[in-house]
Formats: structure tokens, C-alpha cells, sequence
């Protein structure tokens, strides 16, 4: 761990960490001690987020936080703020029969969650609203649902949850770099590691990787749980498999963490000619896209991001003229299952 691994500007934001940490404590206070309030809400509530940015795998595990919920017939609503999205408001993105949001209007990662949910037809409905609180009450209002699951909202403590889950990514956590000890704009933390105390339940995420539970992750003495990925193949708009042994690729992504994502190219034997990486919700313009038509080569293929792949739909002629696939994975507990349902079936119970 070592302060010379960060960024200059990172170190030159540092003495405003400060002031954000204070700032966070003095409002984890004021919730704690009940002098902000929470709404609370008939329907049980499941908020899985994290405490430091992006990268955690927190939209894999939230498609299969609900399935275990709509395997059993109990209708799932998922609330989420949609990141980058072009509108504002509450918004109803699925509900139950149709999809009612492009990507851009509702964030690409609700998008990917409807594609891997839509299965369920009316027991699922999915909401984009900046407020968690109003998306509850939309979801209650419309849908009465038996669950909802708040993605990304361990830091929205204005809405009152049974349940809240938090994710680390296992391979960040053990290389544990200076900025992942330091609160936002210096660090990566969004909130001190003590707020950890405040959380139900761990989730490790292994990802592609092979870790046992980390022993700074026991510390704090909280059940854990371990999930990991697997991919489910390579896919098109024609929705059909396809084999990228042996071809060349150019990997394009616009995520937090690409590392699982090139691992899972390379694992599926995909040679790797060349990396076009976007910071994560990146929105693709027309010039980028021009820009990697001219990058590609003859018996060239393009591999990107499920989440990536929704946006680039907008670009008709790109999709239908070039070779362009996505990679899909899901995530799935690979460690301390049975105490993980446990946990959230009780709740409902």
C-alpha cells in the first residue's frame, strides 16, 4: 500500500477527503441517532450496493438476488437511480409486459438486467428514479410486489431496508492499494470502513478468480457469502452462440474494472489484439464509433460489454455491417449458498 501508486491529482484532492469524511460521519450520525428519518415501507426491502466505486459486480448480483425470489413465484420490483441516463424523474423501465426505456433513458445497466430477467414476465417490474423512496412508493402503488431490491443504495439511508448487503471485489481488496483506504475525491471509498458495521451481509466476489474468504473481510464479523462468474457464452442480435477460439479480437469496454472481462476472452481462447477501453457508463458518440470502424481489421472480430453492447444498438449500420458480439456472464454463489437464501428467504417468511 503505497501513496505513491496514486494518481497526482488523486494527491492533491486528499486534504478534501477530509472534509467529505466529516461530512459522511455527521450524517451517518444524524441517521443513527433518528434525526433524519427513514421512510419505511410495508414491502420487505433489499438495498445491495458497496462503499467504494464502481466495479464491485453489483448489477450480476442483483439479477440473481432476484431470481431466487421469482424462482419462487414472489414478485421482485428493482429500484435503481440509472446511472448516466438522459432523464430524470420516477420511471417505470419494465413493467411486466413491456419494455417501456431505451438504454439511454433508462441507464444501461437496467437494461441488462430486464434482458436477463424478462423470463418472468409479470412478476418482475423495474423502476429508475433518483429517489429510492419514490421509486418504493410507485413500486407499492403499482406493482405490489413481495420484495424489492434497491441496487446500488447502501449510501441512501433516507429509505429503511431489512436487508443491506454489501459487495467487494475479492482481487481489489487483496492487492489493497492506498486509494482504496481514502474517502472520495482523493481515494475510492465512498464511505469510511467502519460504515461496514452498518451492513447485514458480505459478498466476496470472486468474479473469474479463486479466493477463499479474505481475512480482513472477517473482521468484522458478519455472515459472508461468496459469489463468482460464469459466462454464458458470446452473443449477437441474432441472440445465437458463438465461438471466438482462436480469432482476433478487439475488446472494447466502457466498465470500472475490465480485467474479468479480458480474462473471460482469453478463457474462452479469443486472442486479445487489442484493448478500446471507455471509463464505465461511457456514452459511445458518433466519431468513436466511426473511429473504431476504421480500427478494425480483416478477420477482425469485436467482443464488448453486455452493458456496452446495449448502447452500440443505436448505432444500426455498426452493428449490422461490422462483427460485433457481446459477452454475457451471470454470477452465482460459490460459497456459503445455503446461508445466503437463508437469509433472504426468512425475510420474506
Amino acid at each position: 500500500m503505497n501513496i505513491s501508486d496514486m494518481n497526482p491529482l488523486r494527491i492533491i484532492l486528499l486534504p478534501f477527503s477530509l472534509i467529505y469524511y466529516a461530512a459522511t460521519i455527521i450524517r451517518n450520525i444524524l441517521f443513527d441517532e433518528n434525526i433524519l428519518k427513514q421512510e419505511k415501507f410495508k414491502t420487505p426491502v433489499i438495498s445491495i450496493g458497496n462503499i467504494s466505486l464502481g466495479g464491485t459486480g453489483k448489477t450480476p448480483f442483483v439479477i440473481l438476488t432476484a431470481k431466487i425470489f421469482l424462482k419462487e413465484g414472489i414478485k421482485v420490483s428493482i429500484i435503481s437511480r440509472g446511472y448516466s441516463r438522459e432523464t430524470k424523474g420516477v420511471l417505470t423501465v419494465f413493467d411486466g409486459k413491456e419494455l417501456k426505456l431505451t438504454p439511454e433513458e433508462a441507464g444501461d445497466e437496467l437494461i441488462v438486467i430486464y434482458n436477463h430477467l424478462k423470463e418472468y414476465g409479470n412478476l418482475l417490474s423495474v423502476i429508475v428514479a433518483e429517489s429510492r423512496v419514490k421509486g418504493a412508493e410507485l413500486s407499492e402503488l403499482m406493482f405490489r410486489p413481495g420484495v424489492i431490491i434497491l441496487d446500488d443504495a447502501f449510501q441512501h439511508r433516507n429509505i429503511s431496508r431489512n436487508i443491506d448487503i454489501l459487495l467487494f471485489d475479492a482481487r481489489r481488496e487483496s492487492e489493497s492499494k492506498f486509494a482504496d483506504k481514502i474517502l472520495l475525491p482523493g481515494g475510492n471509498l465512498r464511505e469510511p470502513l467502519s460504515s461496514i458495521n452498518r451492513s447485514h451481509l458480505i459478498i466476496q466476489n470472486n468474479k473469474f478468480d479463486d479466493y477463499k474468504i479474505l481475512d480482513k473481510l472477517n473482521d468484522y464479523d458478519k455472515p459472508i457469502s461468496v459469489c463468482s462468474y460464469k459466462v454464458e457464452g458470446i452473443f449477437n442480435t441474432d441472440i445465437e452462440k458463438n465461438d471466438i477460439s482462436g480469432k482476433d479480437v478487439i475488446a472494447l469496454s466502457g466498465i470500472a474494472e475490465p480485467y474479468s472481462f479480458y480474462k473471460a476472452i482469453e478463457d474462452l481462447k479469443g486472442n486479445i489484439v487489442k484493448k478500446i477501453r471507455y471509463e464505465d457508463h461511457h456514452k459511445y458518440t458518433l466519431q468513436e464509433i466511426n473511429t473504431i470502424k476504421g480500427i478494425i481489421k480483416e478477420n477482425q472480430i469485436i467482443v464488448t460489454t453486455e452493458k456496452d453492447y446495449a448502447k452500440i444498438m443505436s448505432f444500426t449500420d455498426f452493428y449490422t455491417e461490422y462483427p460485433i458480439y457481446y459477452l454475457k456472464i451471470s454470477s452465482y454463489i460459490s460459497g456459503n449458498k445455503e446461508e445466503l437464501e437463508n437469509i433472504l428467504v426468512n425475510l420474506i417468511s
